[in-house]
């Protein structure tokens, strides 16, 4: 029996956002507007055609995390010394 690892997921890091931003009232409305219209996108997509309960989830989950890296932007790490 073989096995394919899928390397992707082994060098896979937990991202963390910077949501702080999102008090910023500017910031919060731009962050929901991006995500509005992307989802208005992605269901004209889906009303053509029969939607794949995989790919639906893996373009959600892409929705999110490129308009968080967008909008927000990544949180800068800071080591303990």
């Amino acid at each position: 029996m073989h096995m394919e690892i899928n390397i992707s997921t082994i060098y896979y890091y937990r991202r963390k956002y910077n949501f702080g931003l999102l008090k910023d009232l500017q910031t919060r409305a731009e962050y929901k507007l991006n995500i509005a219209n992307k989802f208005q996108e992605l269901q004209e997509q889906y009303e053509e055609k029969e939607p794949v309960l995989n790919s639906l989830w893996q373009n959600i989950k892409e929705i999110l995390t490129s308009n968080c890296q967008d909008v927000v932007g990544l949180k800068k790490m800071q080591q303990k010394d």
